[in-house]
């Protein structure tokens, strides 16, 4: 066990050594609390003021005058025909497809061959894709 002897004696060692200054390497409660409150106001504040100009810059937006009655779009006739008669074109195509159905082709087989060629010299005769 630890001696009151012992005890004194390191305190006597870590105050002489020090000069009776206390440890820097030590925590700092309160000097940190007040280092951090401080960079928290200045954040505040910098955000408040910024938050303020802001506000200020676009609190305006709806006095803005004009004539908002020079740029109405006009209908255009033309266009709207055309894209009309193409639809309906497209309808009568529609139409059609769907009451002729469609042809499903049982089964085909394509026989050709394909010669690959690289150079001058033939590599080798590749069959085409036989379909199902």
């Amino acid at each position: 066990m630890i001696d009151k002897k012992d005890i004194l004696k390191m305190a006597k060692h870590v105050f002489k050594k020090g000069g009776g200054y206390p440890d820097r390497r030590l925590m700092h409660a309160k000097r940190d609390w007040a280092i951090g409150l401080f960079i928290f106001t200045i954040v505040v504040i910098a955000g408040g003021v910024i938050a303020g100009n802001i506000f200020a810059l676009y609190n305006d937006v709806a006095l803005v005058e004009g004539d908002p009655g020079e740029r109405i779009p006009t209908y255009n006739q033309n266009a709207a025909d055309a894209a009309l008669e193409l639809y309906r074109e497209r309808g009568v195509v529609h139409q059609g497809l769907q009451s002729e159905g469609v042809r499903v082709v049982e089964e085909a087989v394509v026989k050709e061959v394909v010669e690959v060629i690289v150079g001058e010299a033939e590599v080798e005769e590749v069959p085409a894709l036989e379909v199902n």
